[in-house]
């Protein structure tokens, strides 16, 4: 742009927040099957990621916080 401003685009695929929920499931079955590595709070990693996730596709809210940056 002509006055310097800068411009960022996010796209997102339709359905992508949908897929969150079965995604951190069937990752907590896989990790399951598998065993836990030493260490690992499964519960807390799978709620961690399921939070910043919704947080990633929740447009409105990442305007929000962008305007109070």
């Amino acid at each position: 742009m002509k006055d310097g401003t800068k411009v960022a685009l996010k796209m997102q695929y339709t359905g992508v927040a949908d897929s969150i929920d079965s995604d951190l499931n069937n990752f907590k079955r896989l990790v399951g099957l598998f065993g836990l590595p030493r260490g690992l709070f499964l519960n807390e990693l799978v709620e961690t990621t399921r939070l910043e996730l919704y947080w990633e596709t929740d447009y409105l809210r990442e305007a929000q916080m962008q305007r109070h940056y």
